[in-house]
């Protein structure tokens, strides 16, 4: 029998963890209050308009702002729809993955003990024809006649048919009649077998408590934030929500859509007190306002109300990891949106407030202006500055995760974080996001006030052999401190001429 080369030359290969993925800033969640999403599911993702439209349904306020987002050009390629309760819930059993065989799937004489709104009730009946899992849960449907069973792969759902803080399904438990084989673990419907159980609730859910659940629960499965209800929201609910925005602990911007015309003939003064002057006087940094005409019996002006999806989903269409790819929000279309019919005084009146509007131009050309938040910062700067933030979390974190050795506490591992930080800032140049250009601010490290930036970013490390004693037996880095030069963009322009004859 022959050796094994092993003997001599022994040779393994270990495989390098994934790397964690930078967040996407693309995603669109349009927040609606129809009834197509179940009380389990919290979201869905769409890629087209098509998709919701099947969903939700031609007239839907989903699938009106959904249009508005997709109309763009490019398209943005990412949208989710996520699920405002208005109305009183109903309770439910979420079961675990049931764990039937084919034969166990037939039991002639199979149930097992549940409750119901607060009632116990025993389920059993003869499941020997059922041949598939989906016409198992149809058996319970017709044995449970106050519960509505659905099935998603191998796991049940058990969603009581009434509403209100007194609906519920509980935990199933065995039968209590002999002779009765026990379903409730192998149908995955106990609390051992991974099974949820949900309340049903009385008072319907603000748009507050929505977006508070939305932000904690799947905070990094979208960006952008608008809502598309019947539900009439008032201002307090708008500052809310745009409070909610400017707090969360992952980044989001917040679109709003006024329609209310008398506002732009109101000279902005201090004292204003409508929403968009509080945003503004609040230097909402992550809420933008946008103005558009909004007529309800005209079909053209039916996607107006939705300016804000639509700005946004032009926006959404950037992709940092590419070369000369950021922009800015002014001088867009907003594609399928009519130009609202405003003049000179009317666009000063709004943009006094940072509202941005879709302006009608003597040239025939309509564009968006003047592209900003509340606050006044550019969204361009918003939305840049919100990716590169978590380029620079995601490229350390990808150091540390992926290395097979450690990062050592000296100069080399210094050295080896700040080469991951430059080279999402070089990133940054090359998307357009930033560029060379003079610093005007306080200095740290070698920079000083008015130095020039060749690269557009300077990092600045701290003295590994400085470092406080107890920042070392913490196994902490020194501090890196950087410096970015936004490239900015040019947005208007002086021209003199001056002629001789």
């Amino acid at each position: 029998m022959a050796l094994s080369e092993s003997r001599l030359v022994n040779v393994s290969i270990s495989l390098s963890p994934m790397a964690a993925q930078t967040r996407g800033f693309g995603t669109l969640c349009i927040l609606g209050d129809s009834s197509v999403l179940g009380a389990e599911e919290l979201y869905r993702t769409y890629s087209s308009v098509d998709e919701v439209l099947e969903d939700f349904g031609q007239d839907a306020e989903e699938t009106i702002a959904a249009q508005a987002y997709f109309s763009q050009s490019p398209k943005p390629t990412s949208l989710v729809v996520a699920r405002w309760d208005v109305t009183p819930s109903a309770g439910k059993l979420v079961g675990g993955k049931a764990t039937d065989t084919q034969a166990d799937l037939q039991p002639a004489n199979g149930g097992f003990t549940i409750d119901v709104d607060g009632h116990s009730v025993n389920v059993k009946g003869d499941f020997s024809q059922c041949l598939t899992f989906a016409a198992v849960a149809a058996k319970l449907g017709e044995l449970l006649t106050g519960v509505t069973v659905t099935v998603s792969g191998h796991s049940l759902t058990l969603t009581s048919k009434t509403t209100g803080a007194a609906s519920g399904v509980g935990f199933a438990t065995a039968p209590t009649e002999k002779g009765v084989t026990d379903l409730s673990a192998k149908r995955g419907l106990t609390e051992k077998a991974g099974a949820v159980t949900t309340q049903g609730t009385a008072i319907a859910e603000t748009v507050t408590d929505a977006v508070t659940r939305l932000v904690t629960e799947a905070g990094r499965s979208f960006y952008g934030l608008v809502t598309a209800s019947d539900t009439a929201l008032t201002d307090d609910d708008r500052l809310q929500i745009a409070q909610l925005i400017e707090s969360a602990e992952d980044s989001h911007i917040y679109g709003i859509t006024l329609t209310d015309r008398a506002l732009a003939s109101e000279v902005y003064t201090t004292e204003a007190d409508d929403l968009a002057a509080k945003l503004m006087r609040g230097q909402n940094t992550r809420t933008a306002v946008f103005f558009a005409d909004y007529d309800a019996d005209d079909a053209a002006y039916r996607l107006n109300k939705y300016f804000a999806a639509s700005a946004l989903g032009r926006m959404f269409t950037v992709n940092f990891h590419g070369s000369k790819t950021t922009l800015t929000l002014k001088f867009k279309q907003a594609t399928s949106l009519q130009p609202s019919d405003l003049d000179t005084s009317e666009v000063t009146n709004l943009e006094a407030r940072n509202i941005n509007v879709y302006a009608t131009y003597k040239n025939g050309t309509y564009i968006i202006e003047p592209g900003v938040m509340a606050s006044g910062m550019h969204c361009d700067e918003r939305h840049g500055l919100d990716g590169l933030m978590n380029a620079l979390e995601t490229a350390v974190f990808n150091l540390f995760y992926q290395s097979k050795t450690k990062i050592p506490q000296s100069d080399d591992g210094v050295t080896q974080i700040q080469a991951r930080l430059e080279n999402v800032l070089q990133q940054g140049v090359e998307n357009g996001l930033i560029a060379p250009g003079k610093w005007n601010s306080d200095g740290f490290g070698s920079l000083e006030d008015g130095d020039y930036l060749d690269a557009g970013y300077y990092v600045y490390a701290g003295s590994i052999v400085d470092q406080a004693q107890s920042d070392r037996e913490a196994r902490k880095s020194p501090a890196f401190q950087i410096a970015v030069k936004l490239a900015g963009a040019i947005e208007s322009v002086d021209v003199m001429v001056s002629v001789n004859r």
